[in-house]
């Protein structure tokens, strides 16, 4: 990566690896944004809403990526591992799956989480969160050709996002505290 930096911008192997759910959710919540905006609609209210759905359909995104043979792990010579043939016939872990299956974890406590949540974003915020912790240690059994140290640049991109979610949550979250506190001391 240091000797070609340029890199993560081509369109094929090496390229922008890692990057493809970032630019997909980029290209997604900026429009996203925009409408919610015009309409006057509460933007973090919304991203709650659509934030279980959001794991959902990544975990059926990820059945499609093993149907189709991409996103595939590493090498492995343990239990997990299984022979993707029209690869190169080694037995590799099935990182899709993995995916798949923490998606539906996720999925399935945004859910739950909804109706618990204490302020607005919040379950959004954790939806980004969850998403980076898993993705980060998923792209330890993922099979990638750019690393910077002993980093993949998937794991660059979502400490990323785990430093925006902390970020986000602080910020939403004290927002939250001062309006509690003002409202609580109208009252008196």
């Amino acid at each position: 990566f240091l000797a070609n930096p340029l890199i993560v911008f081509a369109i094929g192997p090496g390229g922008i690896e890692g990057m493809i759910w970032y630019g997909a959710f980029i290209g997604g919540i900026i429009p996203f944004g925009l409408y919610i905006w015009k309409k006057s609609l509460s933007f973090w209210k919304i991203a709650d809403m659509f934030s279980p759905y959001l794991a959902l359909g990544y975990a059926l995104v990820r059945i499609g990526c093993f149907l189709r043979g991409c996103c595939y792990g590493n090498i492995t010579t343990g239990p997990l591992g299984m022979v993707f043939p029209y690869i190169d016939g080694f037995s590799r872990y099935p990182t899709q799956l993995f995916s798949s299956a923490l998606n539906l974890v996720l999925f399935a406590f945004l859910l739950w989480f909804y109706e618990r949540r204490s302020f607005s974003g919040q379950v959004f915020i954790l939806y980004l969160l969850g998403y980076g912790v898993y993705r980060f240690m998923i792209e330890f059994f993922r099979y990638s050709v750019i690393y910077i140290g002993p980093f993949t640049l998937g794991q660059i991109y979502t400490l990323g996002l785990l430093a925006v979610g902390l970020g986000l949550y602080y910020w939403r979250k004290r927002q939250y505290d001062g309006a509690v506190y003002v409202s609580r001391n109208r009252r008196r």
